[in-house]
């Protein structure tokens, strides 16, 4: 497994630096600017050695997050956080991406749901109005784009459309309970574009996440869709939200095992935030909660012992240390009505998605930044 992930990584790392080469025209800059995305790299994730990777749809990921290589979104992606590290082109766009809600309906009644408020309404966008939305962000550069809602699935002909649709250099995520998901649509989904998916998958025991999600059919939907998205070649992953309640290093542990279990390709953990179904409701982990996180964290992804187990994807460890991504920075959020927000749990409305100046727009929000992580209690700056 070293000498894959050694191999990998020179792979990766020729190719970013040929790009570099081509964009500076100079070894000397190619090579800087190469080391400062490497020292970047260590900075987001805590690890200083060689880094973790999953394999998809015939892809290598280092963080779901961001497009697999190799591709053209990698391309793409990779040119984006050279210029932000070393610039070598004016007014170069450092968005690479949207957390897109593409509908307000869901079966399921989450108790973290951020779309609450607005859940089961009659569609606010049509599509036409999702469509010119998402081409307007590619258009300014976008090369990764996760599908949230509600629940995606519900309008699954829409999202099909869109898929075959876009521009192409562009990775496409589903964000999904998993609701729907049969085998002959997760294959559909790929043929049509689709990268990969991201499944909500909020406890290892059934009980436990039945009642999370409001459904006794939701762990079934979540472990069949497991199953239907490994099968249509689709890059595959698990969505824990860390409640209070279930946070202990044990219950960790066993979800990490479950995943493995499951052949999951990652396990991405989210923090519970007050919006939504949580507004005024007291779920924000302390510090010594995000500690427990944290330690399990870092045993993930620096242990031997776990490294036969699949990565862990934890963007609260690097938020707290080197700042917040979202508010244009590298990513925001769009709510089913078209409105832009910092990112789906630090809610606040900055603009709409089909009608504003998106330069102005972005330029604002990321001047801004993220109030969550900047100054607040939270901080674990070095």
């Amino acid at each position: 497994m070293k000498l894959k992930r050694i191999a990998v990584t020179m792979m990766v790392r020729s190719t970013i630096l040929l790009l570099a080469l081509k964009a500076y025209k100079d070894p000397v800059k190619a090579i800087k600017a190469l080391k400062l995305l490497i020292r970047k790299r260590e900075a987001f994730s805590g690890d200083s050695g060689l880094p973790g990777f999953f394999y998809g749809n015939g892809r290598y990921f280092f963080d779901p997050n961001n497009p697999g290589w190799p591709s053209t979104s990698f391309n793409r992606f990779i040119k984006n956080e050279l210029n932000n590290s070393l610039p070598f082109k004016n007014g170069h766009s450092r968005l690479t991406t949207i957390i897109f809600s593409i509908t307000q309906k869901c079966p399921l009644k989450c108790l973290h749901c951020f779309e609450w408020d607005r859940l089961d309404n009659s569609e606010s966008l049509s599509l036409s109005d999702i469509n010119n939305i998402l081409l307007r962000f590619q258009k300014y550069g976008v090369s990764h784009v996760q599908i949230g809602g509600g629940e995606p699935m519900s309008r699954y002909d829409d999202m099909i459309y869109l898929l075959q649709s876009a521009d192409s250099g562009t990775d496409f995520w589903l964000l999904t309970s998993g609701y729907n998901l049969t085998l002959e649509k997760a294959r559909q989904l790929k043929k049509s574009g689709l990268t990969g998916v991201r499944i909500s998958l909020d406890h290892w025991d059934r009980d436990k996440h039945n009642t999370f999600r409001g459904s006794e059919k939701s762990f079934d939907w979540a472990v069949q869709a497991v199953r239907n998205s490994r099968k249509a070649g689709l890059a595959m992953g698990l969505s824990l939200c860390v409640t209070k309640e279930f946070l202990t290093e044990e219950n960790l542990i066993e979800y990490l095992k479950f995943a493995r279990k499951m052949h999951a390709a990652f396990i991405f953990l989210l923090e519970p935030r007050e919006t939504g179904h949580f507004k005024n409701q007291n779920v924000s982990l302390t510090r010594e909660e995000v500690k427990i996180i944290e330690s399990f964290y870092i045993k993930a992804i620096s242990s031997a012992e776990y490294e036969a187990f699949p990565p862990v994807i934890y963007p609260g460890y690097h938020q707290r240390r080197i700042g917040c991504f979202g508010a244009g920075i590298r990513y925001l959020y769009i709510d089913s009505e078209g409105s832009v927000h910092a990112c789906p749990f630090c809610q606040g409305r900055q603009g709409n998605a089909l009608t504003d100046d998106l330069p102005e727009l972005i330029q604002k929000m990321s001047a801004k930044g993220c109030e969550m992580f900047e100054t607040n209690e939270f901080s674990f700056a070095k």
